[in-house]
């Protein structure tokens, strides 16, 4: 949330120098920054996922001992 108003705060900052005639700032971190959020993301999105699953195959019963089995 907070990096989604940063990122407003930079748009409006080069509205703002657009509308009056100024030399367009240079946020070159901002790009890098957003890379390493995404990265970072899909990275967690991964152990997220891999989190439900192993919760959804613990919920299993992988062993069941039945009486008057026959082999």
């Amino acid at each position: 949330m907070e990096w989604n108003l940063l990122l407003e705060t930079k748009q409006k900052l080069m509205e703002d120098n657009a509308h009056f005639g100024l030399k367009e700032p240079e946020f070159a971190f901002v790009d890098d920054v957003q890379a390493d959020l995404d990265k970072h993301e899909e990275m967690w999105g991964l152990f997220e996922e891999f989190n439900r699953e192993l919760r959804e195959m613990s919920k299993e019963e992988w062993i069941i001992f039945r009486s008057g089995l026959k082999i």
